[in-house]
């Protein structure tokens, strides 16, 4: 008898039908294969005493998802092509070259389990042996993915802040105003004014001043802004902006919420086994995470700034746990690796801003900024002015020394102008490490030094010097600043600035003292303790003290709840060297906007009383809506004209739909996903709906709809009942079988009594039932009376 020596036969052949299907096959494999039959004896010839078997493969715990071949030789030795190792992830000295067989038992640091019962190999390597791209992950925000933004709803919306005061001898009114046009045509417009009138004994005063009127159109892809209009320059932190009539064009990193501008930390760890990371930040849990067996990278945002610590704490399946851990400098104010930060700005200079509306200066000017991230360590910058008969140009960067050393910046710029050539250089260093903290910032400027703002200015500061240096321990948080500032005219500046804060349970006590070093006697001290009662209302009391008056003020106040309104109320008194002084206040916050009142006086002044209010009206989507103010972005919540339903941002009720269904909410983050539900839960039984949430991600000052479908449904109930009246078996199978052309049969089961529940069964339908002893019946629907609760009572399934 002959054995059949592959492990993969499932049965043993007989000598006759062996010798057969031996010939058969020699037949086929001379006639038609010639090179795997050359292959195949060549392969016999080099291990004839071997089997080989396609097998199932782990790596270290981990199953890939692909077959592998291996020899397997007396004694379960085990070997397998080079190019079969590399495929499955392996790398040995030499690797990259070899070729033909490789004893699995001569690789160093390699282990090899057979298990012939489940046809499959297990390989346990060392991590430097896995020939693998490092598995890179991310902790924080910068895991989520960038959202596109929702188109924008055509529309308009005005802004305002109106403020009224009465006194015995002087009244006044004022108001703030901004009108926005967006989703009509690429970009936003806006135009915003201050107006008031003011009647006293000696008369009627009016004014109207307008502030900015700007067009501004984003590219959120690409992270960059255009404005024409009002607007202002770009600058470094070395530099000035001054507000220009004119045209911006450069980055804007508020376009990308997601992205992270500053560098990255990186934490580099192994794992023999798959494993759970998790990331520690001095001590906090910051993400967990899975990892395969290999090296891998955890990007973690700058959550701190200053030096810090990192543990990873790496568990792996067979509960084995050890720890890495990592000294690091948080530095939000370089750039990452190859990210360009830049703005170029042209126009005239807005001169008298809030007092006059159309005030620009004569001579066009030009300015320019640019960082740069040269590495994670180092960020580049560079800046240009010219025009009004200035010129500028200079250059500089940031550097992180090593890991734990901190933050230093210079930069140079040189100036020509009317004064003559100018130079300045600054120079800083920052670094933090818990409980220290130390902050030294230096400019230097020649007297000819000019920028574009310097032709504003009557006189030009030279000079500035600042020094910080923070403490903190459990008796509190201590600040000393240090401020020298010097000017062209001869004159200076010095200040030193005590700080000193403390938390005594949920209450806060802290201390204040400011001192001139160019007046002997001239000091500010402020005492001051604030306690919280609950998340809403709050007392305070403080002592201040400057030269030789001293004030005691006390202020109880409830804030407004800013997502849900309600009302709110601030008390306050004063009392000391000067005259006494009190203040009531009320205020409410509702769905429409926010209103607030109240009175003030003294013992020296007269009683004044005054009130305000604050909000907005839009017009989107064929309507004119009030609303409270919206500083940015906002969403129209409509479900599909059901009033009084509850709406949630987050998670929190901001409202109920009106009757027509509508709700804007506002104080969106534009660019971001804002998570919008509305709650089902009082809605009535024949209502349905799509979904009950969704994202909405408004464009930077405008509006988005964001609709929920509801819809009214027939909700039918019968009872099926046999010819002897007899309700049909609970479980028994009910297909709807529709008129022709309507939509596709559905089924459903009967319940308990024969009862029958259906949702919006089209005209015509036919319910056919499987009877537990085979075969079947039929009952017709009547025509179904419109919508909502209807029940047909019992029918006759024949």
């Amino acid at each position: 008898m002959t054995t059949c020596k592959s492990r993969c036969c499932a049965s043993r052949l007989r000598l006759p039908e062996a010798a057969a299907a031996f010939g058969l096959g020699l037949v086929l494999l001379l006639s038609w294969a010639p090179p795997v039959a050359a292959q195949a004896v060549s392969a016999a010839a080099a291990a004839p005493d071997r089997e080989e078997l396609y097998l199932a493969v782990t790596v270290n715990g981990e199953a890939l998802p692909q077959l592998a071949r291996f020899l397997v030789g007396p004694g379960d030795a085990l070997a397998a092509s080079a190019a079969t190792l590399r495929e499955i992830g392996l790398r040995w000295p030499g690797s990259e070259t070899a070729s033909g067989l490789v004893e699995l038992a001569q690789l160093s640091g390699l282990k090899a389990t057979y298990d012939p019962r489940n046809q499959m190999i297990n390989l346990v390597a060392p991590v430097a042996m896995l020939d693998r791209v490092p598995l890179r992950l991310v902790s924080g925000l910068g895991a989520a993915q960038p959202a596109e933004a929702s188109p924008a709803e055509p529309g308009l919306l005005f802004n305002y802040d109106l403020f009224a005061q009465d006194s015995h001898d002087t009244s006044a009114l004022s108001g703030w105003n901004e009108l926005r046009m967006f989703g009509v045509g690429p970009g936003v417009w806006s135009t915003s004014m201050n107006s008031g009138v003011t009647h006293d004994l000696l008369g009627s005063h009016h004014s109207s001043v307008r502030l900015d009127t700007s067009w501004q159109m984003n590219w959120p892809q690409q992270a960059l802004s255009l404005t024409l209009g009002d607007t202002y320059s770009g600058a470094l932190t070395s530099s000035r902006a001054v507000r220009v009539g004119g045209l911006r064009f450069g980055s804007n990193f508020g376009l990308q919420p997601y992205q992270v501008t500053a560098p990255l930390n990186t934490f580099v760890g192994e794992a023999t086994l798959p494993s759970t990371v998790d990331l520690y930040i001095n001590g906090l849990r910051q993400s967990t995470q899975r990892v395969s067996p290999g090296q891998f990278l955890i990007d973690s945002l700058p959550s701190l700034n200053g030096a810090g610590r990192a543990e990873l704490v790496i568990t792996d399946i067979n509960g084995q746990r050890r720890a890495v851990n990592f000294d690091f400098y948080g530095a939000p104010s370089l750039l990452r690796e190859g990210l360009w930060d830049w703005s170029a700005t042209t126009g005239f200079v807005r001169q008298d801003y809030g007092q006059r509306s159309f005030s620009y200066d004569h001579a066009l000017v030009a300015s320019g900024t640019a960082r740069y991230g040269l590495s994670d360590r180092s960020t580049l910058e560079a800046q240009a002015q010219a025009g009004g008969g200035v010129a500028l140009a200079g250059g500089g960067g940031a550097w992180r020394l090593g890991e734990r050393a901190g933050v230093v910046s210079a930069s140079v710029a040189a100036s020509h102008s009317g004064a003559g050539t100018g130079r300045q250089a600054v120079a800083g260093y920052q670094w933090t490490a818990q409980p220290y903290s130390v902050s030294i910032n230096s400019q230097r400027r020649s007297a000819g030094w000019r920028d574009i703002a310097s032709r504003f200015e009557t006189r030009h500061a030279l000079d500035q010097d600042s020094v910080y240096a923070g403490y903190s321990s459990f008796l509190g948080q201590l600040g000393v600043i240090y401020v020298r500032q010097s000017y062209d005219s001869g004159d200076s500046q010095r200040f030193l600035t005590l700080s000193w804060s403390r938390q005594i349970g949920d209450a806060t006590l802290s201390l204040n003292v400011v001192k001139d070093l160019a007046s002997n006697s001239d000091y500010q001290a402020q005492l001051a303790l604030y306690v919280p009662l609950d998340q809403r209302r709050s007392v305070s009391v403080t002592a201040a003290r400057q030269g030789d008056r001293t004030n005691l003020a006390v202020d109880a106040s409830q804030s407004v709840d800013s997502s849900a309104g309600g009302w709110g109320w601030r008390l306050q008194a004063a009392a000391g060297s000067g005259p006494a002084r009190s203040q009531a206040e009320v205020t409410q916050m509702g769905s429409l906007g926010q209103w607030r009142a109240g009175v003030s006086g003294g013992s020296s002044e007269a009683t004044t009383g005054y009130a305000g209010a604050s909000g907005s009206a839009v017009w989107m989507g064929g309507g004119l809506k009030p609303m409270r103010q919206v500083d940015d972005a906002f969403a129209l919540v409509s479900t599909s004209g059901v009033p009084d339903v509850p709406v949630r941002l987050e998670n929190r009720v901001v409202g109920q739909t009106d009757s027509h269904g509508l709700l804007l909410i506002p104080q969106l983050n534009a660019y971001q996903r804002n998570k919008v539900a509305i709650d089902t839960l009082d809605l009535p039984a024949d209502m349905r709906v799509e979904s009950t949430t969704a994202d909405a991600v408004p464009e930077s000052h405008s509006g988005t709809l964001v609709a929920f479908k509801l819809r009214r449904i027939a909700a039918v109930q019968l009872t099926l009942r046999d010819e002897a009246g007899t309700p049909l078996p609970v479980g028994s199978n009910v297909t709807l079988e529709p008129a022709a052309g309507a939509a596709p049969a559905a089924t459903t089961s009967v319940g308990y009594d024969g009862l029958v529940y259906l949702e919006d069964p089209p005209a015509g339908t036919v319910l056919r039932v499987e009877r537990e002893g085979g075969g079947t019946c039929a009952a017709a629907l009547p025509p179904i009376p419109g919508t909502g609760w209807i029940d047909l009572g019992p029918l006759t399934c024949r």
